[in-house]
């Protein structure tokens, strides 16, 4: 942000020049930015054009096209654009406070504010507070985001361009739309680890002087709410009905934090684990790459004790006749017992489960336990870890874990290299990944499997359930840590670009 730019704007409006305030990616400026420009220049003096920065663009996977320096340099060439500035920021709050427009202006997208999205409700909220105005302008609209997505996706990957070509053959978009609907009459149950994400980024200064070791400079800390809380607020937004059953710590148990995080959607219960902090994964970040450095985790792995196993299942039976499915993350670090598992085979017949091999389980991990649920999503290290397996295919480890275990679907994620369902009539789907040049991955695979697991919870077509899931994957990868918010809107427009 330039702060000489700030205050020659706040200087302006001193000497009463009325300051208007656009703002938006800008990834791909066309006649529809020019005539929004245009249009909002006419409620005051002075445009100012905000533009958010790389690192806070949510548009899918290879966005921004056009990095921030070439945004902001082309932005500065338009005449009728006064003032550019650099958001960095994930909304344009800072900027409105910052320098304290008269007029905020958005295109026509947002004159329906009954499906304002929750971003730009906290900008007009900050406006407001600062005595702006929020004003909608009218225009012809264009979608840079369309005209982007489906090219920069085919042209940097011919396996993900022949898919969606099939995909465009075999279903049209009504259909597409009509099956993805289906979604929000399903009812969840959610269970598995609540875990606390905390970022902490970091700028190497450089070696030390007297130790062997590099020394980094703190910037800032973000903290997320992950694992089962990050499924269920997921679930929560795509559904008319999520329940969340999770454990704290008895020590250090965040629970305002998570009760802040937790969608206000979820009717959740929770229960405490003796001599347990609530899980804490904090990672140290590189401030300008997002490489993640070094992790620290606080844990206590140990399983629930017997009265808490005990409590735990009671209050999951409560709910043996009131929901569609049960969505299981099994992170490995104790609150998944063999006797909950046993439990649950037997009460009910919709169990989906994600079990992940990690630092803290490497030894132990075994899906022995998971010998009879309706679906079970795996990574593929995860397969061949179980099976003592390095070379054989994908479709070999399937078909010998199936030989002992009972699974109507399998669902084994290869990361970059995209995710198959296999069904119990032997059928597959494979969809490539869409997540082409990823921010962060973590959080893409739990959001895959809720997203297949409600999908095919409500008998959306197998096919079109693996794509779905993949698609909001990709989409999740666009942001740092477990900060992505999905609804079924947000979930068709992207499906509609990709058509």
């Amino acid at each position: 942000m330039n702060e000489k730019n700030i205050k020659e704007i706040r200087d302006l409006k001193k000497n009463k020049k009325k300051i208007v305030l656009c703002h938006g990616v800008f990834d791909f400026l066309h006649i529809g930015h020019i005539t929004y420009f245009e249009q909002a220049k006419k409620y005051g003096d002075i445009l100012v054009v905000s533009v958010t920065d790389d690192r806070y663009v949510n548009k899918g996977p290879l966005r921004p096209i056009f990095k921030i320096n070439d945004r902001l340099n082309f932005l500065k060439k338009i005449k009728i654009v006064d003032y550019v500035l650099k958001s960095e920021y994930e909304t344009a709050e800072l900027i409105i406070e910052k320098i304290k427009p008269n007029v905020y202006c958005k295109g026509p997208d947002y004159k329906n504010k009954e499906i304002l999205d929750k971003n730009l409700k906290k900008e007009i909220k900050t406006l407001k507070k600062n005595k702006g105005k929020f004003i909608t302008v009218s225009h012809e609209k264009y979608s840079s985001s369309e005209i982007i997505s489906r090219s920069s996706l085919e042209l940097s990957n011919k396996n993900l361009s022949k898919y969606l070509q099939k995909i465009r053959a075999k279903y049209t978009k009504l259909q597409i739309i009509n099956e993805l609907s289906k979604i929000r009459k399903i009812k969840s149950l959610v269970l598995g680890e609540i875990i606390i994400d905390k970022y902490n980024f970091a700028d190497a200064v450089g070696r030390s002087g007297k130790d062997p070791m590099m020394v980094f400079r703190l910037k800032n800390e973000k903290s997320f709410l992950g694992g089962s809380g990050y499924i269920a607020n997921l679930s929560s937004s795509l559904n008319d009905q999520t329940k969340h059953i999770f454990h704290v710590g008895e020590n250090n148990s965040h629970l305002k934090f998570i009760k802040k995080k937790l969608s206000k959607k979820i009717r959740y219960e929770v229960l405490k684990k003796t001599n347990s902090p609530t899980i804490t994964k904090t990672r140290y970040v590189d401030y300008y790459k997002n490489n993640k450095i070094i992790g620290f985790y606080d844990i206590n792995e140990d399983p629930l004790s017997k009265i808490e196993e005990l409590k735990y299942i009671k209050k999951i039976s409560k709910h043996k006749n009131d929901v569609d499915l049960i969505i299981l993350a099994d992170y490995g670090h104790g609150e998944i017992s063999n006797s909950t598992i046993k439990y649950l085979q037997k009460n009910y017949n919709k169990i989906y489960i994600n079990t992940q091999l990690n630092s803290f389980n490497y030894g132990s991990h075994n899906l022995k336990k998971f010998s009879k649920v309706d679906t079970l999503c795996i990574n593929e290290g995860e397969l061949r870890f179980e099976l003592r397996d390095k070379k054989n295919s994908v479709n070999y480890l399937v078909n010998k874990y199936k030989k002992n275990f009972k699974c109507k679907n399998l669902i084994v994620t290869q990361g970059k290299f995209g995710a198959t369902l296999f069904t119990n009539d032997k059928k597959k789907f494979f969809c490539p990944a869409f997540d082409v040049n990823p921010i962060d991955t973590i959080g893409s695979g739990d959001t895959l499997f809720t997203v297949i697991s409600l999908c095919l919870a409500a008998r959306i077509n197998p096919e079109l359930s693996i794509l779905f899931s993949s698609v909001a994957a990709g989409l999740s990868t666009q942001n740092m840590g477990n900060n992505f918010n999905l609804n079924i809107s947000s979930l068709e427009s992207e499906l509609n670009r990709l058509y």
